[in-house]
């Protein structure tokens, strides 16, 4: 066997493998052994209510962004009144975000790295599921794609297409749930530092125009939608004024850290470990040669 078919094969033998973890994982989402969640089952009985001509914010309240319930509904429409529908969007959108994930830390270091750092993030990610179905899922897949781009970018970094994905990514994201857009605050924030560094503000400034502009035709879509319904007023209010006020009610952040790392066991042990490592690299080389490694510096945001 070549050299070439041989890397295919293992490739192929790892690609089956993670489809293998993210059905391990999505067996607490089964329709077949699993009840749904609390917020999980409403969003599938709204999406359901939406399947029936009903019109979200209006004719069914719920203080989230309408990706989740227009989702659940293409799930039901896809699974014929069923569930499996939507556990099929879970197996597509969770498998995407650990393939896309495991692809870009392969071609950072290597297949080994890559799925110890796949295998790990979902070992986590298992025990915060909670029978699946929730915001904070879907758009792991975006995330993935938009640190991808970001990680292409860098190569490229006057191709425009990069940063019109980067804001598709942050629209969609903020679509299920405004504070899931943390990624790509993190990847801008980099991006800001760098341009800084480097007196390339000019360049920044045009990527953001860029990523508003891709933002607006997904949000502008949206609203637009709900306008010609008359339910934008309700929509912002629910899934903005009223999200942002629900989230910002919770502000211990040292409970929310105690807890996390409670709950995600030695994960979350790991990935502190990876940041203060990080964060390591990054001072050193700063110190030694006055450089910033934008991967690294993304890592310790």
């Amino acid at each position: 066997m070549s050299k070439k078919n041989l890397s295919l094969l293992q490739y192929g033998l790892l690609i089956i493998l993670l489809a293998l973890l993210v059905v391990i994982i999505l067996v607490q989402a089964n329709p077949m052994v699993a009840y749904p969640s609390r917020d999980g089952g409403f969003y599938t009985y709204i999406g359901s209510l939406i399947l029936k001509g009903k019109l979200l914010y209006i004719d069914a309240w719920e203080g989230k962004p309408p990706g989740i319930f227009y989702l659940n509904a293409l799930g039901l429409w896809l699974g014929q009144g069923t569930r499996w529908g939507i556990w099929l969007l879970e197996f597509v959108f969770l498998f995407g975000a650990a393939l896309t994930g495991f692809n870009l830390m392969r071609k950072l270091w290597n297949n080994g790295a890559a799925l110890f750092g796949t295998v790990i993030w979902l070992i986590g990610f298992n025990s915060v599921l909670g029978g699946g179905n929730y915001t904070e899922e879907y758009p792991l897949l975006f995330n993935f794609i938009a640190i991808y781009i970001f990680w292409k970018s860098l190569r490229s970094p006057q191709k425009r297409v990069y940063d019109f994905i980067f804001g598709l990514t942050l629209a969609l994201s903020f679509l299920f749930r405004a504070n899931n857009i943390g990624v790509q605050i993190s990847i801008a924030l980099t991006m800001l530092i760098v341009a800084v560094h480097k007196k390339e503000i000019k360049l920044f400034l045009g990527k953001m125009v860029i990523w508003g502009m891709a933002g607006l035709l997904v949000l502008g879509a949206v609203c637009i939608y709900f306008w010609t319904r008359h339910a934008l007023g309700a929509m912002i209010e629910a899934a903005i004024l009223y999200n942002f006020s629900y989230g910002g009610a919770q502000t211990d952040i040292g409970a929310g850290l105690h807890s996390g790392f409670l709950r995600l066991g030695y994960p979350a042990w790991i990935a502190l470990a990876g940041y203060l490592l990080a964060l390591y690299i990054l001072v050193r080389r700063y110190v030694k040669d006055h450089t910033i490694d934008e991967i690294t510096l993304f890592l310790a945001c």
